[in-house]
């Protein structure tokens, strides 16, 4: 029996040490934000500490004009720079704001650790007031589609239009039912879309207790890549400079802590009969092979506001403005002349 003892004590000991090495071989440290400033900041970009206490990255682009304004607003894990591709042209017609969400890119954690929808909203309402832009369009892509939703709900009267790029948040079938709504066959269930979803790796471990507290220390980059790889069909714009720039950020003091609580802190499906309140114009613009949000997202928005201006992209996965930017930038531009031009309603919707 002692000799039993004595075996798993060495066993559990030489475990540990192991696990203790593999630790120190693999752990990824955080980086300030003063060396991830000095790498992504750009001369057009700023940071202004806001009413809410977050201290925001932002950038401003052709405001003070008479341009219809646009935000800009990221989705999970990502930062301002998912707009690169589309910024300079809709700048050459448009007022553009983009920002860095709490707990993302280089704004990074905030006092409070308030990570909820809500919570980014009232940080883009206090951008607003200060920037004293009177309205602007809200465009939201993925997590921050939810955000924009929240926004416009939140603050109507400031929300000249509302765009949805393959948004979270997505009421479900059986609220638009209840609400006698009229949904597309295509925003039903069966759950399994024919596309199958692949809920990025490092989105799934960051939901699990006790694993998501070891990625706040052991971050690999394979763990990053993976997670694009999974979010976008071409391949090739894959870049390691984009994947360097995913990783480095999620590194930055405070960000693993503040990604952890966010995830456990889980949100509902918007309620349609809440959404149905917003009456500004809106437009839904979705990739028809995106695998991180089921496209069914698309029609049940769409069951919300039918008269919503609708793009469905062939072939485009979970990032529309990086995938597809020339046709990206066309949309968005009409449907910024429909704001001003209400009898102009778009549609683009695929045959069932």
């Amino acid at each position: 029996m002692k000799f039993l003892f004595k075996l798993v004590f060495w066993l559990l000991l030489i475990a540990l040490v192991a696990a203790g090495v593999a630790f120190l071989i693999y752990r990824t440290p955080d980086i300030a934000r003063e060396e991830l400033a000095a790498q992504y900041m750009t001369a057009a970009q700023r940071f202004e500490r806001l009413s809410t206490g977050a201290e925001m990255r932002i950038e401003e682009r052709n405001c003070g004009e008479e341009a219809p304004s646009l935000l800009l607003v990221h989705g999970s894990n990502a930062s301002l720079e998912t707009w690169d591709a589309v910024t300079d042209r809709l700048a050459a017609q448009f007022c553009v704001v983009r920002v860095d969400l709490r707990g993302h890119g280089l704004t990074g954690r905030v006092a409070g650790d308030d990570y909820t929808a809500a919570a980014m909203a009232a940080d883009l309402e206090a951008l607003r007031e200060m920037l004293a832009i009177p309205r602007w369009i809200v465009v939201g892509h993925s997590m921050g589609g939810r955000v924009a939703a929240s926004y416009a709900l939140a603050h109507p009267q400031a929300t000249a239009g509302l765009v949805l790029v393959a948004a979270a948040g997505a009421p479900n079938a059986d609220a638009i039912a209840a609400a006698g709504l009229t949904l597309d066959p295509r925003g039903a269930p069966p759950e399994a879309p024919a596309t199958p979803r692949s809920t990025p790796l490092a989105f799934r471990l960051a939901q699990l207790p006790g694993v998501n507290r070891l990625i706040e220390y052991v971050t690999p980059r394979d763990l990053i890549a993976g997670g694009l790889r999974a979010s976008m069909t071409d391949q090739s714009l894959i870049t390691e400079a984009m994947i360097d720039r995913y990783w480095r950020m999620l590194r930055m003091t405070g960000s693993r802590a503040a990604t952890r609580i966010r995830f456990s802190t889980p949100e509902t499906p918007l309620a349609p009969q809440n959404l149905s309140g917003f009456t500004a114009p809106v437009a839904i613009i979705w990739g028809e092979a995106d695998r991180v949000v089921s496209p069914r997202g698309a029609f049940r928005y769409q069951a919300v506001w039918p008269e919503a201006a609708f793009h469905l992209y062939e072939g485009i996965g979970h990032i529309p403005q990086e995938e597809a930017p020339d046709r990206f930038v066309t949309d968005l531009s009409a449907f910024v002349a429909r704001v001003y031009d209400p009898g102009v309603i778009e549609r683009d919707l695929p045959p069932l």
